[in-house]
């Protein structure tokens, strides 16, 4: 027996003879794995800081804000006369005799009393056509006003519902654009030089540019009270419904209406009626008829 020999792991050896045959086996390859196909996914939003947050929410309240105005605007150049009464210029004309001053030729401006209405001057230009042999010209004065203005004024602005619900719409989303902007100011760091957000003296503003979209000739004006006083019934209609639908749902639920004790449904009150003629009988009056039952 010879001297031992080191051999690799992969070679082997295979003995015909006396001799020693080296026989190398070729190494498997590597095969490359393969990861599965994911499918694409939606990415998540990014989630920003919190004042890059409120300021991106601030700009699409006030993107929001916008539309409804304009909705508004849109919808008050649409009213027609009987929704906003405006008022009808006088069209009736008189038409009277002028006396040319003795000094005064063609062109001058002369001043003259109206003789339909007491105490009206007015002031008029000498025409061409004037009648200088005479001495006068005939012009076209305003007729005396009669009672139809005051039965204008008792027209009230009659506004419809579909503009109601804008306006409403409109002043909660400059609110929510307001406590947003002031939520967002108050992340910010102070600075001195700026007067503080004060979102309650904002929410007063909200009306101050939309008054100005009414026309000005009508007979009742219409001012920033007004539409508040608007908003603030539809506010209540709202949610006089709500509270209905609600106590209906709250009713059903406890299987029907209340009961009414039965000491109140035996309590009556006998109403004597008058018939036709012109002799009734003494009806006498008991005072326990009209106290009130506090019980109730």
């Amino acid at each position: 027996s010879g001297p031992k020999q080191n051999l690799k792991p992969e070679e082997n050896i295979t003995s015909h003879s006396k001799k020693t045959k080296i026989v190398n086996t070729p190494t498997p390859k590597k095969v490359a794995k393969t990861t599965p196909v994911r499918s694409k996914k939606h990415k998540s939003p990014k989630l920003l800081p919190k004042p890059e947050a409120l300021k991106e929410k601030v700009a699409r309240l006030k993107k929001l804000t916008n539309r409804k105005y304009n909705l508004c605007v849109k919808m008050i150049n649409d009213l027609t006369s009987e929704e906003l009464p405006t008022k009808q210029k006088n069209k009736n004309l008189v038409k009277v005799s002028v006396n040319i001053p003795p000094d005064s030729s063609v062109g001058d401006e002369i001043t003259f009393e109206n003789p339909k209405v007491p105490g009206q001057k007015l002031k008029v230009r000498i025409p061409k056509k004037a009648d200088f042999k005479k001495r006068c010209f005939i012009v076209s004065v305003p007729a005396p006003k009669v009672n139809d203005d005051e039965k204008q004024e008792k027209k009230e602005n009659n506004l419809p519902r579909e503009l109601k619900e804008a306006l409403f719409d409109y002043s909660n989303a400059y609110d929510n654009w307001t406590d947003a902007e002031y939520e967002y100011q108050e992340t910010l760091p102070e600075d001195k030089t700026k007067e503080k957000f004060r979102p309650n003296v904002h929410k007063l503003k909200k009306f101050d540019e939309m008054i100005k979209e009414f026309p000005q000739k009508i007979l009742t004006p219409i001012d920033v009270s007004y539409l508040r006083l608007i908003v603030r019934r539809v506010r209540n209609n709202k949610a006089k419904i709500q509270a209905r639908k609600e106590g209906s749902y709250f009713e059903a639920r406890r299987g029907g209406k209340k009961e009414v004790p039965d000491e109140v449904n035996k309590t009556a009150l006998m109403i004597r009626i008058p018939q036709k003629g012109t002799q009734f009988s003494l009806i006498s009056f008991n005072y326990d008829d009209f106290e009130e039952d506090l019980d109730l």
